[in-house]
């Protein structure tokens, strides 16, 4: 769903205004941002930062007002993203996405988004999180709905 469970928020808040504090959050790219969520939490604490955001769903870019809370939104599926296009970033957030594509894509995302981001940090839902289309919205679909740790470890 384009919102998601708080649960992890504070620490990657953390960890953004820690960067943040040292300079190195000068480019952040929201990878699948949904509502924005990321931004309106922690823009606050990243006030040099441009904000930059990868949504699949085009739809979500008018619903959420995504135009006006990121300096860029690029309409994209991360699976076929040209991360070299994309540009360098200091920080890739990957809220609540990944369990949207399958392990092999998620570890291949990553990967490629590695060699074009200082840091990044993801958050997945840990257990059966299964979920259906939203609204229309196939992206929305849990491909991945039974992560455990062991799982996340190997991405």
């Amino acid at each position: 769903m384009p919102i998601s469970i708080a649960l992890g928020k504070p620490l990657i808040g953390g960890v953004l205004a820690r960067l943040a504090a040292r300079g190195q959050a000068r480019r952040i790219i929201d990878m699948g941002p949904g509502a924005g969520v990321y931004a309106d939490l922690f823009q606050c604490l990243t006030p040099k930062a441009l904000w930059s955001a990868v949504e699949v769903w085009g739809p979500y870019v008018e619903k959420y007002g995504l135009l006006d809370k990121y300096n860029e939104v690029i309409v994209a599926d991360i699976r076929y993203l040209d991360f070299i296009e994309l540009g360098p970033s200091d920080v890739m957030l990957f809220g609540d996405i990944l369990e949207h594509i399958s392990a092999d894509e998620a570890r291949n995302v990553l990967a490629r988004a590695a060699m074009k981001s200082r840091f990044m940090t993801f958050s997945i839902p840990i257990g059966h999180w299964p979920q259906d289309e939203l609204g229309g919205n196939p992206f929305e679909v849990h491909v991945e709905d039974d992560l455990s740790h062991a799982d996340i470890q190997d991405i």
